[in-house]
């Protein structure tokens, strides 16, 4: 009997030794798989998963938005583009025929001259804007010859 319990105790220590390290492991092992204090618990990281999800869905939404933006006003562009270049290529003096009147009362006003009818008249009069902006009006009566006529006009828009 003191054979078996000397060998019953001789093999309880060989246990406790091989339950040491083994103890030890087990004790690392829980430690490993608690959570950290400074990391979230799992419904907070579930959380903010989806809200960093929405957060992606709007940026690429609005991303797609700014492309087909960008695309329309591309499309835009090109269209305006090809005009111009038509316009710029097409004739305008084939299809419209200027009036070498008009062209010269408009030539004429933008120089400061500017015909007018009066009503109790059968002369016309002319309203001269000075370069100084002083308004000057003269009949053209042909109580003068048509030079000093034409020079007094240059003068009074000199003036």
């Amino acid at each position: 009997m003191e054979e078996t319990q000397a060998r019953r105790k001789e093999e309880s220590e060989d246990m406790r030794a091989e339950l040491k390290p083994l103890a030890g492991k087990l004790a690392a092992a829980r430690q490993s798989c608690q959570r950290p204090a400074n990391v979230p618990s799992q419904a907070v990281h579930a959380q903010t998963i989806s809200k960093l999800d929405d957060k992606r869905f709007g940026l690429v939404k609005a991303i797609e938005e700014g492309e087909s933006a960008l695309n329309a006003k591309e499309i835009e562009y090109n269209q305006l583009k090809a005009e111009l270049r038509e316009l710029e290529e097409k004739e305008v003096t084939e299809e419209v025929e200027l009036d070498a009147t008009a062209v010269r009362l408009k030539l004429y006003e933008e120089l400061g001259f500017q015909w007018v009818e009066s009503k109790g008249s059968a002369d016309p009069e002319v309203l001269i804007r000075a370069a100084s902006d002083e308004m000057h009006v003269v009949k053209l009566d042909g109580s003068l010859p048509e030079t000093e006529m034409k020079n007094k006009l240059w003068q009074l828009n000199a003036l």
